[in-house]
């Protein structure tokens, strides 16, 4: 398994995504709504990530990791002040901030293999 090892600017933010489905209240003729968790890890984490001022060398190396992968096979990564888990990156971009560094910035969705 790959292991991103690069360390996100302070500021990254993190999303927190329960997967749930919701049922309408007028199939149940009241005026409430219920709602159902989809699968036994229904508590997904999103992480916008920037890697701010990265000399270029440093972002050529999150690029080519996360171009490797493809958007389809999934990492291992610690988040800030977390635990490891297995993420996939399907978007990621960069900009040049000076002729020799440039911010990569990411989005890690957190995905429950079986």
């Amino acid at each position: 398994m790959a292991i991103f090892v690069w360390v996100p600017t302070y500021g990254s933010a993190l999303t927190v995504q329960p997967e749930v489905h919701v049922i309408p209240p007028d199939q149940f003729g009241s005026d409430a709504e219920r709602r159902i968790q989809i699968g036994t890890q229904h508590i997904r984490r999103v992480w916008s990530l920037t890697f701010e001022n990265r000399a270029n060398e440093t972002a050529d190396q999150i690029e080519a990791f996360l171009t490797a992968r493809g958007g389809l096979e999934t990492f291992d990564w610690v988040p800030p002040h977390g635990v490891v888990g297995k993420w996939v990156c399907r978007e990621w971009g960069s900009s040049p901030t000076s002729p020799t560094t440039r911010s990569v910035s990411a989005t890690f969705e957190e995905v429950f293999e079986v």
